[in-house]
């Protein structure tokens, strides 16, 4: 059996100084990295995964492009040590233009907090009831094996629907995001790796950001820029993965991760939860 170790750490957060701030025009390069991984827990001690590499770089003479746009699957292995790595790049996207505006959107959303119950598609209560519906709702019964709990031998019509109405509530989904967008705590899970990660390279310092699991939709995003400070800064802003949607390739890897829609699956677990349906 394999087991994923979580644990919590409490957060004591440190200040922004004036070397802190990002300045768009001084950017001479953005890498964004996305990799999973998982240890596979047999005699050889193999670690599997894969990671995407891209890297947007400013020209004087014709602004910012993407540099590169690699594609990259490993296998290491400790009983004998080994390492195998295939590589791909992807060359039709070489060169390829990037808005200025895409970047500075991006920065400007990295440097700035903003709670989930500040955010205006979040807050949308016809969008929040056209993303639960009762498909949705069955979907993840299924997949937690409690559909059941749903079925004409165990519910009714009339309860179903008192169910998706309250699920559907709004007041309800802002106390899922006063719970779950806790920067409070930084969780940390081992033997397995799940994350994004945003390196920034200016004239005069550089910058690195990491949105990760089992954070939904990997909020939220850690400033670690500052080596001294192991946890880092949370970053609260799902501008941040807008931007990203938006910059990055439909296929680019973990790009899915950074969907409003994982927000609205994982509030249908928490209400399974909340109802005493899950544990």
């Amino acid at each position: 059996m394999r087991y994923l170790f979580t644990f919590l750490i409490l957060y004591v957060s440190l200040p922004l100084n004036g070397q802190d701030v990002i300045i768009p025009d001084s950017i001479q390069s953005i890498t964004i990295n996305s990799l999973i991984g998982a240890y596979q827990f047999d005699d050889k001690g193999t670690t599997k995964g894969k990671k995407d590499e891209m890297k947007i770089i400013f020209l004087k003479s014709t602004g910012y492009a993407i540099d590169y746009w690699k594609h990259t699957e490993y296998s290491v292995t400790y009983k004998p040590q080994s390492h195998n790595t295939k590589e791909v790049y992807l060359k039709k996207y070489s060169q390829k233009p990037i808005s200025k505006d895409k970047i500075t959107s991006l920065i400007e959303s990295l440097q700035t907090y903003e709670h989930p119950k500040e955010n205006i598609l979040l807050n949308d209560s016809d969008r929040l009831e056209s993303k639960i519906t009762w498909k949705s709702i069955l979907k993840s019964a299924k997949l937690k094996e409690i559909d059941w709990r749903f079925k004409k031998s165990y519910s009714s019509k009339e309860k179903n629907k008192e169910f998706l109405k309250a699920c559907q509530s709004i007041d309800t989904f802002q106390v899922y995001l006063t719970h779950k967008f806790d920067t409070t705590f930084r969780s940390f899970v081992t033997d397995y790796t799940n994350r994004i990660t945003i390196k920034i390279i200016t004239t005069y310092s550089e910058f690195n950001y990491v949105g990760e699991y089992p954070n939904p939709a990997k909020q939220p995003w850690y400033n670690q820029s500052d080596t001294s400070n192991f946890l880092g800064s949370p970053v609260l802003n799902f501008n941040i993965n807008q931007c990203l949607l938006e910059l990055l390739p439909t296929n680019f890897l973990l790009r899915n991760s950074l969907s409003l829609d994982v927000v609205y699956y994982d509030y249908i677990n928490w209400y399974f939860e909340r109802r005493g349906m899950t544990y």
